[in-house]
């Protein structure tokens, strides 16, 4: 019941449904440097791997130089840091009204200022992937170009019988609880 409160309050509609990738297979790629040596030699040893793969990074991975190598196709925000500033913070993160009490987040801000230029720069198709909470944010309407579509998604935890949690799932009403 709880799982059904939440849905009602906290899901709106998205265009999920209708998002379709035309790969099979997917990569995904987390921010760490550990794989970056590895993914680098496999973009370049398979120059055609975007006709067979999509390549999905999240979170700061477009603050990193690779971002333009390996040139990925889908990208994942879910994170409320990367929606909840101005444009203003964009051009100067020194403006972030959150940096009077934790001065410490800008180094933080620099890097998601850096990922956010870097994706709006992009010369090919990016599928960016953002919660519907976050649909009418600055950053959001700014990043509506001919290389960018944005799919959005309900995050909205659900739990509870198996079939339930699947339906909702399958309907974009709800998603698992994220786990790293």
């Amino acid at each position: 019941l709880l799982s059904i409160g939440k849905m009602l309050i906290k899901s709106r509609k998205t265009n999920l449904r209708t998002f379709h990738t035309q790969n099979k297979n997917i990569i995904i790629v987390g921010n760490g440097p550990s794989a970056q040596n590895d993914l680098i030699n496999c973009v370049a040893s398979n120059p055609n791997i975007h006709d067979s793969t999509d390549i999905m990074c999240v979170n700061l991975f477009a603050s990193q130089d690779i971002f333009q190598k390996i040139k990925p196709t889908q990208y994942l925000f879910l994170d409320s840091t990367f929606f909840e500033f101005d444009l203003q913070v964009l051009d100067n993160p020194e403006t972030l009204p959150v940096l009077r009490t934790k001065p410490q987040f800008l180094q933080t801000q620099i890097l998601i200022n850096q990922t956010w230029k870097n994706i709006l720069a992009a010369d090919w198709k990016i599928t960016l992937h953002a919660p519907v909470l976050y649909k009418n944010t600055p950053i959001l309407n700014k990043a509506t170009n001919q290389n960018i579509e944005i799919v959005y998604f309900n995050y909205t935890v659900v739990t509870g019988f198996e079939f339930f949690e699947n339906l909702t799932y399958q309907w974009g009403l709800g998603s698992p609880q994220v786990k790293t």
